[in-house]
């Protein structure tokens, strides 16, 4: 009788347990908040567009020291 009763308590608190984390998983949000974008200045879109200082069209092995 007495194994019963201990094993019948075990049962109730492995339950009891397993509603608190079910519980805890249930309460945490898993869906991000949005996010602000910054739209990028008029500067930084001409500069990234050609990645550099030359114009598109330009050689790279144009370059003859300082002289261009």
């Amino acid at each position: 009788m007495r194994t019963r009763t201990a094993i019948a308590g075990s049962v109730a608190a492995l339950m009891l347990l397993g509603g608190l984390a079910y519980a805890a998983v249930e309460s945490v949000d898993d869906h991000p908040g949005p996010q602000v974008v910054v739209p990028s200045t008029s500067d930084d879109r001409t500069h990234a567009r050609h990645g550099a200082d030359d114009p598109p069209g330009h050689d790279v092995n144009d370059h003859r020291g300082g002289d261009h």
